[in-house]
């Protein structure tokens, strides 16, 4: 091979190198503007991850939060649940006592019948006392008034017993003068 060829040989291949490093270049250009690329996505990647991490963070606030708040309404819902069974014990005490009301007033209204049946007996016994009273008035009338007619025939028979008297002591004495003119007589005799 003569230096001509050789030298046409080595142009050749260097502008087949010049040809394959300008191609490389544009490659490299483009492998520059892919990387470009791909360090914004990236840049926005770990901006989009940061952003993630700060919401998981707060979703994790959120969630403790949330997890408290359970927590919190768990204890309510125990104590809503001991207040539910207190309240269960306080209307079954309410019903027993009604119940006993019930039996109190049963008991009551018996009691309230025997006592009407007791005062309707003691209104009859009152109209038999009323009756008699009457009766007993009525004849304490008619005692007082017999009372006041035996005493006016006391009263005329005393004024007949002093006029009798009045009259026997008068005949006794009548007698006695005739007893005396008798014996003045039987003496004179």
């Amino acid at each position: 091979m003569s230096t001509e060829e050789f030298q046409s040989l080595v142009l050749k291949e260097l502008r087949t190198i010049k040809t394959d490093i300008g191609s490389i270049k544009e490659e490299q250009s483009l492998m520059k503007t892919d990387i470009s690329s791909i360090k914004e996505e990236q840049s926005l990647m770990k901006t989009d991850i940061s952003s993630i991490k700060e919401e998981q963070s707060l979703m994790k606030a959120d969630i403790s939060s949330i997890k408290e708040e359970q927590s919190l309404m768990k204890l309510d819902i125990s104590s809503i649940k001991e207040e539910q069974s207190l309240m269960k014990a306080d209307i079954s005490s309410i019903k027993e006592e009604q119940s006993l009301m019930k039996a109190d007033i049963s008991s009551i209204k018996e009691e309230q019948s025997l006592m009407k049946a007791d005062i309707s007996s003691i209104k009859e016994e009152q109209i038999e006392i009323k009756k008699l009273l009457n009766a007993v008035v009525e004849q304490t009338a008619n005692l007082t008034e017999f009372k006041e007619e035996t005493i006016n025939e006391i009263k005329s028979i005393k004024a007949d017993t002093l006029e009798i008297r009045e009259n026997f002591l008068k005949l006794e004495m009548n007698t006695a003068y005739n007893s005396l003119d008798i014996a003045k007589l039987k003496a004179v005799r």
